[in-house]
């Protein structure tokens, strides 16, 4: 992805480029080679979507590469909006089955795929920043005004108060070391060094400073209050309170991001409308900080206090600035749901503004603001919409990002968990929504499905039959459910709630047929259950492997026990026809239950771009959560990694994340004179390390097998044609496992005995664990026909000491002879099904 782009890491709002910034600290590098760098992070959990497509918060790894080429910028309809490389896949549905799809080859029929309901990731605990503070100012905490309480017998005894002690009682009676030095007559620069421990007092200084100060009233501090003077620049003294997050404190910041602006020594606010929280406001910044806000006009109200602005920019992360500069901070995302509320109803109620059409809409000319307001609401499963509006300015004409929050569900989400402080607003939004039709659009969303699986679970659960008429019978053209089908039928989609209401009927149906297997065995039980299970005569026939009219010649004339026979086809086919609904079932009903929403591709653009990207390498999930608005993106697997083309094209492989056809691959070896080995070879004809040209070596053609037990038919027609091998073994799975051990005896079946093995996913295990499992693999192929082989440990997805691979295969496996007057003979290793991708 490229640099500007933002991910959720660790419950807070990065870009690449941040990331970048902050690797200095508490960063490990994994590897790094050919401009390619992984990076351990101290801070990189991020949510993932698990093989049931639930949220799941996960680890995961940075990674940066320099890059010098294509960026797409895919936008959708509702504004959502992700920049990638071009082979960076998205999780899309086309045409209802979801796959990944890489970012060249989305079309804009696509829909991808983005979280409606964001998990909040993480928890948040803020520092304590008195320590920090001290850098840059004189601090006196509650416990210190208790110790020198108790020194002082209750501030009324100085005769043997230390300098440090004095000049606490110094910030007490809120005096500067130049207006002191002006009483007791001592030069600043030397009163200064003796109260600060640097210079030893003379005879009689300390005494001219105990009855100047016990002359002077002293400010009291209760818990939680601390003092903070000035050491550089124009000296102040003032007392704060050390504020704690709660429900108020996000009320606070909400009304400051919302109608301030702020510099590096003041705070400003303006209010004209919404009185009744500015009061509110006013009276939390006394209470929470101790600090008053001064009216300086009819409207506005401020705060100079250097000590506030940095103990909200140190603890809570706040950065003072003008609206485009002070933005909302990240912890946002990690607070409870119920301050979530709280500063969303407060922000929406200062910012917010309803459009023509009834929808609730956020301007802001900070566009991170934008996001991050975004994906709160997400968190609540409210789903906003986002477009990029120009308004003329006094600077020009300046792009400001809107949300707008439209659609009946997603206005009665907002109107329940979050709403408007103001009355006259709250008031709005219910009118509109008492006055919207029922008919009206539910929201702006829905699931693209396909249309012929659809019909295919209705036909098997017989909610429907074969050449079923689409006028229908009255009553079930009256029903709920095959209102939601024909609208699905008409457009391809559907809606979450109007599928559901589908999969309730499918559900009770398929319950009542499984209750009426098995079946009675005379004639009229036979005729009366092919019709409760819609089974068609054609069909039966055929099943049985005789015409119709025969059928209806065993009905007719056939003895009980022709007539048991009949009876166990039809229980089968009621059978496949169940399991085929409950299938279906299940494959619908996982998509509706999920937290994904789909949005159709409005736009993808290209830009030239030359500068780092960076991914996130998620192991065991292989996806995270990035983009405006949640899009699921993917980190890309050996034949990838080597020849750049991702082999498991076929649909159900990208859908199940193994490899289940066989697919193929070629790929050209390259290798550079100028270079030392391994890094001289590389499959580009320009060295990635010096960039000069390299010479070819070969042509290779790769067939990746499938690795799942249950697919050793396919994997061997892979490898009986092959002329050498490559066995992969994940660096973070137990060895062997089952279908390792199948592919090692299916190789030593074959005569299979140039093999190179490949220890893979090296990127997701402790180094000591990686040796671990490399010894595990030796001890697994010794004695076996790999048993010489040589083991390259990897990382497919980074990239990893590929180049070793190579010179690997190219040792281990060099061109073998051919014999060009020979007979020319081809296998059939594939016959190809019509798949959508």
């Amino acid at each position: 992805m490229a640099l500007d782009e933002y991910v959720l890491i660790d419950g807070r709002l990065a870009t690449g480029r941040e990331l970048l910034d902050s690797l200095p600290q508490g960063v490990t590098t994994v590897r790094a080679k050919d401009g390619s760098e992984l990076y351990t992070i101290q801070k990189n959990s991020v949510i993932s979507l698990n093989e049931k497509l639930e949220p799941v918060n996960s680890n995961s790894f940075l990674y940066l590469q320099k890059y010098n080429g294509t960026i797409y910028e895919i936008r959708t309809r509702s504004g959502r909006a992700i920049s990638v490389t071009p082979e960076h896949p998205l999780l899309t549905n086309r045409d209802g089955l979801l796959s990944w799809v890489r970012a060249r080859d989305l079309r804009n029929s696509d829909f991808v795929a983005f979280l409606t309901t964001v998990p909040q990731a993480g928890s948040v605990s803020f520092p304590n920043v008195i320590g920090r503070m001290k850098e840059d100012y004189e601090i006196m905490e509650f416990k210190d005004f208790v110790r020198l309480s108790e020194m002082t017998n209750g501030f009324t005894s100085f005769a043997t108060s230390d300098p440090a002690e004095l000049n606490q009682l110094r910030l007490l009676a809120g005096l500067s070391i130049f207006r002191l030095s002006k009483i007791v007559r001592i030069d600043s620069v030397t009163l200064g060094a003796i109260l600060r421990g640097r210079r030893i007092p003379k005879l009689g200084q300390l005494e001219r400073l105990r009855p100047v100060l016990s002359s002077r009233p002293f400010t009291k501090l209760q818990p939680g209050e601390f003092l903070a003077a000035t050491k550089r620049g124009r000296w102040s003294v003032v007392k704060l309170k050390d504020a704690e997050m709660d429900e108020e404190l996000a009320k606070w910041f909400a009304f400051v991001w919302a109608e301030g602006t702020s510099t590096a020594h003041r705070i400003s606010v303006a209010q004209s409308l919404q009185m009744k929280m500015l009061r509110e406001f006013l009276s939390i910044s006394r209470r929470k900080f101790g600090l008053e806000f001064k009216r300086t006009s009819d409207v506005d109200y401020q705060i100079n206090c250097k000590a506030m602005v940095d103990f909200l920019r140190l603890k809570f992360g706040y950065r003072p600035g003008n609206e485009r500069i002070c933005g909302i901070s990240d912890w946002v995302l990690c607070i409870p749901p119920q301050l979530r509320r709280g500063l969303l109803r407060w922000f929406f109620t200062l910012d917010g503004e309803f459009d023509k059409r009834g929808a609730v809409v956020l301007v802001q000319a900070n566009h991170r603001n934008v996001v991050i307001i975004g994906y709160l609401l997400q968190m609540f499963g409210i789903t906003p919409r986002f477009n990029t509006v120009k308004r003329e300015t006094k600077k020009g004409v300046r792009t400001y990002l809107r949300l707008a929050v439209s659609g009946r569900s997603n206005l009665n989400l907002f109107r329940d968990i979050i709403g408007f402080e103001d009355e006259k607003r709250e008031g709005r939004l219910t009118r509109y929504l008492r006055e919207i039709k029922k008919e009206s659009k539910e929201t702006d969303f829905s699931i693209p499905v396909s249309v012929a699986l659809l019909e295919k679970m209705l036909l098997s659960s017989c909610l429907i039959r074969e050449g079923f008429s689409h006028a229908g019978l009255p009553v079930i053209k009256a029903s709920s459910w095959y209102k939601a089908y024909e609208g699905a039928r008409r457009t391809g989609r559907i809606s979450r709630s109007k599928l559901l209401i589908l999969l309730e009927a499918v559900e009770q149906q398929t319950g009542r047929l499984a209750a009426s297997v098995p079946l009675g065995s005379s004639r009229v039980e036979l005729l009366r259950q092919m019709g409760l299970v819609r089974i068609s005569e054609e069909r039966l026939a055929s099943s049985i492997g005789i015409t119709r009219k025969k059928l209806r010649r065993l009905f007719k004339l056939g003895d009980s026990k022709t007539l048991d026979s009949v009876r166990v086809i039809l229980e089968r086919v009621a059978k496949d026809d169940i399991d085929e609904s409950r299938r279906l079932f299940e494959q619908f009903a996982r998509l509706a239950k999920s937290p994904l929403n789909f949005d159709r591709v409005k736009t993808v653009e290209t830009r030239v771009y030359d500068d780092f990207i960076f991914d996130l390498s998620v192991p065991g999930y292989a996806n995270f959560i990035a983009g405006r608005g949640g899009i699921v993106a993917h980190n890309t697997s050996i034949v990838q990694a080597i020849t750049g083309v991702w082999a498991s094209a076929h649909s159900e492989e990208l859908r199940r994340g193994i490899t289940i056809k066989v697919g193929y691959a070629d790929a050209a070896f390259y290798k550079c004179h100028y270079t030392p080995v391994p890094a001289a070879y590389s499959t580009s004809p320009t060295c990635p390390v010096c960039g000069k040209p390299t010479d070819l070596l070969r042509a290779v053609s790769f067939v990746d097998a499938p690795g799942h037990e249950s697919l050793m038919t396919n994997m061997l027609a892979g490898a009986f044609l092959m002329d050498g091998a490559l066995l992969v073994i994940a660096s973070n799975e137990p060895v062997p496992r089952p279908q390792t051990r199948e592919h090692l005896q299916a190789l030593q079946m074959l005569g299979m005995k140039k093999i190179v093995v490949v220890q893979n996913k090296i990127d997701l295990v402790p180094d000591e664990e990686a040796v671990k499992n490399y010894e595990a693999i030796q001890n697994f192929v010794a004695k076996t026909v790999a048993g010489d082989a040589p083991i390259i440990p990897i990382s497919a997805q980074q990239r990893i000491n590929i180049d070793a691979l190579i010179e690997a295969i190219e040792e281990v496996i060099p061109t073998p002879k051919r014999d060009p007057a020979a007979s020319a003979l081809m296998y059939v290793v594939r016959s190809f099904d019509v798949n959508k991708p």
